[in-house]
């Protein structure tokens, strides 16, 4: 008895539930408004045209139930083939519509744990040339696509024949799902695509229109990488980072048509710690120009190991991409450091020029040697001037030597010049006026031989003869400033004891003080101090030794 009682309750547990799945509950409403646009399919249809639509994905062992939210009340859609709106499965059919038979359609698809999913489907019959329905191509390629209306190819691949119009012209031999079409003023206008289908032994029509429009062909340049232009970008540790690729394409360009984007070798940008974005650069010259950006939360020790790419992508063209390195940007102390670094290392250089100035001139002389333009006209390198007579037995003693022997040893044996030395070079009989005047417009240098007490002694004898070279020399160099003038210091001196030297003479020292000669060292050591600071003064090139015969 109670193995009855209990079959009993389970055939009507089975009987209940079988008509639960039969009849499902009637939604309250049916609102397409509601919807997003991605999750809602749109169909603007012109009245007689018939529609037969397929939900685009749906699994095919689920059951579809339909409801219609017409003028008058939530329908639910039946599979009468009678009905001229009807469905099948994941199929709705609205057959010759009408103004009443449009409005939003559900499709509730359950599988068989009982879950629903809903799709939306509204249906609107407006005006053939409504824009709503006639979809726009714009495109400035010299061939162009035109692909036919989704739903149109739906329907044709499940029973019918396609066939396109170019107004109300057939396209003979066009029955493909795209138009390809060679851009020109005569190709715009309006093209029908047009699916011709069967349904219980009758001929319907569904209609999907495009309008073309050729825009202006746009410049063909190459794709160019604006910025960044430098390979490094300097960056903070533990800071956020904007790095941004922008990229030229051509001239009026569509912006879709133009990608910047950023890469890296090691690292997924699309990950946490990563944001991309990219916006059109606006310009008054319709260059197309787009800008990828990439943002970094926290700038990471890992990043400045990574190699970044910045890449340039133009449709159907070509692409360039240009490397970027982080590097960390240097600190406050270490610029510091780096600029007191670069200022001793200036110091340094400064002290060595100026104590080393000599000894780089002349290497570099020896290295480089070269010949002055007016070397050829002259006979002398130097013309020696001293005097003769001193109140010093000492003094004039080591002039006589220096003159005679370790001035002609150094500087014309052992460095090649050409000197001049009054008492040495003059000739007899020759008259001593001219004889100055000749060797002095012929000589480079006015070479003056200082010693203790020359001062009252030329003062004295300024207007004597043995003194008109003196004249003359400082007449040429203060004057005409034909020679540069060699001061050469014998003995000590101290420069109240020039104040006796002539006016002239003390402006010379003046302006340079003389050269002293150590006696008590190498007086003929050509690399001592003293011979180079001759050599400094002298000319850079000896004048070409002439036969004395020639004066």
């Amino acid at each position: 008895m109670d193995s009855i009682l209990f079959e009993t309750f389970l055939l009507l547990l089975a009987l209940l539930w079988t008509s639960a799945r039969s009849e499902p509950t009637r939604p309250e409403q049916v609102d397409c408004a509601t919807q997003e646009l991605e999750e809602l399919d749109e169909l603007f249809l012109f009245e007689g045209e018939s529609l037969w639509f397929i939900l685009d994905e749906f699994d095919q062992d689920n059951t579809f139930t339909w409801f219609w939210n017409s003028s008058q009340d939530i329908l639910q859609l039946s599979s009468e083939e009678t009905n001229s709106v009807h469905a099948h499965g994941p199929a709705l059919f609205v057959l010759n519509i009408t103004s009443g038979s449009s409005g939003c359609f559900l499709a509730w698809e359950e599988d068989s744990e009982g879950s629903v999913i809903e799709h939306y489907v509204r249906v609107s019959v407006v005006p053939e040339d409504s824009p709503k329905r006639l979809y726009t191509v714009e495109d400035s390629d010299s061939t162009i696509f035109i692909f036919c209306p989704r739903h149109v190819r739906d329907t044709c691949h499940l029973n019918g024949t396609l066939s396109w119009y170019k107004g109300s012209a057939l396209l003979a031999g066009q029955h493909k799902e795209h138009l390809q079409v060679q851009a020109s003023a005569e190709a715009q206008g309006r093209y029908d695509c047009v699916c011709t289908w069967t349904h219980q032994h009758q001929l319907y029509r569904t209609v999907g229109s495009r309008l073309l429009r050729i825009k202006e062909q746009s410049v063909p340049l190459s794709v160019r990488i604006l910025a960044p232009t430098e390979e490094v970008q300097l960056a903070d540790t533990g800071a956020s980072l904007l790095l941004n690729c922008t990229v030229f394409c051509g001239t009026d360009l569509p912006p879709e048509q133009c990608v910047a984007r950023w890469h890296a070798e090691n690292s997924d940008l699309n990950s946490e710690g990563y944001n991309q974005s990219s916006h059109v650069e606006p310009n008054s010259s319709k260059q197309t120009i787009v800008t990828g950006t990439l943002s970094f939360r926290r700038v990471l020790p890992a990043h400045f190991r990574e190699k970044f790419y910045c890449v340039g992508t133009r449709r159907y063209g070509d692409s360039v991409s240009i490397t970027v390195h982080l590097k960390p940007r240097p600190s406050v102390a270490s610029l510091a450091a780096a600029g007191t670094c670069v200022f001793l290392l200036f110091v340094l250089m400064a002290v060595m020029v100026k104590c080393f100035a000599v000894d780089l001139v002349l290497l570099f002389r020896r290295l480089f040697p070269f010949r002055l333009e007016d070397a050829g006209l002259k006979m002398f390198d130097a013309y020696v001037v001293y005097q003769l007579h001193s109140q010093d037995k000492l003094i004039e003693e080591a002039l006589a030597r220096f003159v005679s022997q370790d001035l002609p040893h150094v500087l014309e044996d052992k460095c090649g010049y050409k000197l001049f030395i009054h008492g040495r070079d003059d000739l007899p009989g020759e008259d001593h006026v001219e004889l100055v005047e000749e060797r002095m417009r012929k000589s480079r240098r006015l070479m003056v031989i200082l010693t203790p007490g020359s001062g009252s002694e030329v003062t004295d004898t300024y207007q004597l003869p043995e003194g008109y070279d003196w004249q003359v020399g400082l007449h040429q160099a203060l004057v005409h400033r034909d020679l540069s003038v060699i001061l050469i210091q014998l003995g000590n001196t101290s420069p109240r004891e020039y104040s006796h030297l002539p006016l002239a003479l003390q402006h010379l020292i003046q302006r340079g003080a003389p050269i002293r000669w150590p006696q008590e060292q190498c007086t003929t050591c050509v690399n001592s101090r003293f011979w180079k600071k001759v050599r400094y003064l002298m000319p850079a090139t000896p004048v070409t030794t002439y036969d004395m015969s020639t004066l």
